[in-house]
C-alpha cells in the first residue's frame, strides 16, 4: 500500500496533521560527515576511504510493487523484527521523524562501535 498524503486537498493527511508537536530537526551535514571522514582516517591511516551518497528519491525505485516481494519490508534490528506495512511517502511529518529514528539508530550503531573499539583496547597488550 502507498499512500498519498496530499490527497484530497481541503481534507488530506497533512493538512489535517497537526505539527505543533513534531520533534525538533537536528541537520548539520556538512560538519557530521566531515567529523566522520576525519575519524575513519585517523584510525585507520593505510586504508582508503570511501563514501557512497544516497537520497530519499532513490528509495522510489527499490519500493516492491509484486506481493511476491513484500518481505523485504521485513527485517531484524537490535533483536527486534520490524514489520513495515506500508510505503507512505510525502507526509509533512516525515522529516521529523525520520530524523528523530536516524539519530536512535545512528547513537546505537556508534555506541557498539565505542564498545567494540573498547574492547579491542582492553584485550590488546
Amino acid at each position: 500500500m502507498i499512500n498519498d498524503y496530499s490527497y484530497p486537498r481541503g481534507l488530506s493527511v497533512n493538512e489535517l496533521t497537526g505539527r505543533e508537536n513534531f520533534p525538533s530537526i537536528s541537520y548539520n551535514p556538512s560538519r557530521d560527515i566531515t567529523r566522520r571522514i576525519n575519524g575513519l582516517r585517523s584510525n585507520n591511516p593505510d586504508e582508503e576511504v570511501l563514501q557512497m551518497l544516497g537520497g530519499v528519491s532513490g528509495a522510489f525505485l527499490h519500493v516492491p510493487a509484486h506481493e511476491d516481494e513484500v518481505h523485504m519490508f521485513v527485517f531484524r534490528f537490535d533483536g527486534y523484527v520490524v514489520i513495515d506495512l506500508s510505503c507512505g511517502f510525502g507526509w509533512c511529518g516525515s522529516p521529523a521523524f525520520y530524523s528523530l529514528s536516524g539519530s536512535v539508530i545512528k547513537d546505537l550503531y556508534e555506541s557498539k562501535l565505542f564498545l567494540r573499539d573498547l574492547a579491542r583496547a582492553r584485550s590488546s597488550p
